[in-house]
């Protein structure tokens, strides 16, 4: 073999192995550890359990049903990285996707999740699995807190109070009449007896009795 041939093989094997190095890397990045474990992945990890939505701005919606080591809203974003499963860490994600996630928090608050992301079907055994870790490590977790634009969950309208307020109301409204009517005005308590003057005489008259100035018996 001359030395041409030489360098040329072994510029193919080193394109060859440059080649398999970048095909590799990231599926090998990618992949979730053998046995993995939320312990793993550090005190500070945040578990969900829930369900993925639409697409929203920065990620995708995530109804969150039980929050691990942490609390938030209702709905959060994760940043799921989609797509085909090409060597990227992407992976198909759908709306209705059950799962218990560990997403990675690269800032507080910002959720993202890959191919390479502890997850799996709560129901599967494997999401048992990391639940009943999740518990055992965090406790039995906390339901998402109420939006703070809205009342919290099973929140009513305290009636009880309102119903005394309107009772306290009509009480003092009825003791306010009952006083002023005992309380008449010496202008009203003359306009009274001048009705029943006016009264008895209307009845008098009513009856044929004239009414003179004189005694009884004496003529105009």
């Amino acid at each position: 073999m001359t030395r041409r041939a030489v360098a040329l093989l072994g510029t193919w094997l080193g394109a060859g192995w440059l080649l398999l190095a970048v095909g590799v890397a990231p599926v090998a990045a990618c992949s979730p550890p053998f046995e993995p474990s939320i312990a793993a992945l550090g005190p500070g990890q945040v578990v969900l359990i829930g369900t993925t939505g639409d697409p929203v701005p920065g990620g995708r919606a995530f109804q969150v049903e039980r929050w691990f080591n942490a609390t938030g809203p209702a709905t959060t974003t994760i940043a799921f990285k989609e797509g085909e499963p090409l060597g990227d860490c992407s992976y198909p994600v759908f709306p209705g996707m059950h799962m218990v996630i560990a997403p990675f928090q690269d800032v507080p608050g910002h959720l993202t999740a890959d191919l390479g992301t502890l997850q799996a079907d709560p129901d599967s055994d494997l999401g048992r699995q990391y639940i009943a870790e999740a518990e055992r490590l965090f406790g039995p977790g906390s339901a998402p807190m109420a939006d703070a634009g809205g009342p919290p969950p099973d929140a009513g309208i305290p009636w009880l109070p309102i119903l005394l307020v309107i009772a306290v109301l009509v009480a003092v409204g009825a003791q306010v009449v009952r006083e002023r009517r005992n309380r008449l005005s010496a202008v009203e308590q003359v306009e009274q007896l001048e009705l029943r003057a006016e009264q008895d005489r209307s009845l008098s008259r009513g009856h044929g009795y004239v009414e003179t100035d004189g005694p009884p018996g004496v003529g105009m």
